[in-house]
């Protein structure tokens, strides 16, 4: 029986406020709705990041605080709360483009040969993003 969740995304947060609610909401806004995102904040006194996660209401969405951790300890510890069919390691500091998410597992359903694919998402420059003046 193939899982409900089609792909989880999962997004290790550490010092990434300023950018982590637009990131996810990309994810969120995909056409593809059986989808999860999976966010794990990572260190010590990361109080603004779980302000910003605390202001994001999906079924779909939710996330994990480890005390102590790295980048590749949170995505491990995102990876063993997944349902998807399919992983993706995205930073909180990046962008989903609109229609990736279907792009990815449709092309994924055709090469299950294949492990995984790394496309589709920008990075973001905060500043850009947030309207505010590029620094001179």
């Amino acid at each position: 029986m193939e899982k409900k969740t089609k792909i989880s995304f999962v997004m290790p947060c550490y010092n990434d406020d300023r950018t982590l609610k637009i990131a996810v909401e990309s994810i969120l806004k995909q056409d593809l709705k059986e989808l999860e995102v999976i966010v794990v904040i990572n260190g010590k006194d990361q109080d603004k990041s779980i302000k910003e996660t605390n202001k994001i209401k999906d079924k779909r969405f939710q996330y994990f605080v480890l005390e102590e951790g790295n980048a590749c300890k949170a995505r491990n510890y995102g990876a063993e709360h997944a349902t998807g069919n399919y992983i993706s390691f995205l930073p909180a500091d990046a962008v989903l483009k609109p229609g990736q998410a279907s792009i990815w597992c449709r092309w994924l359903d055709k090469h299950p040969e294949y492990a995984g694919l790394y496309a589709g998402y920008i990075f973001v420059d905060e500043r850009k993003l947030l309207g505010e003046p590029e620094a001179p």
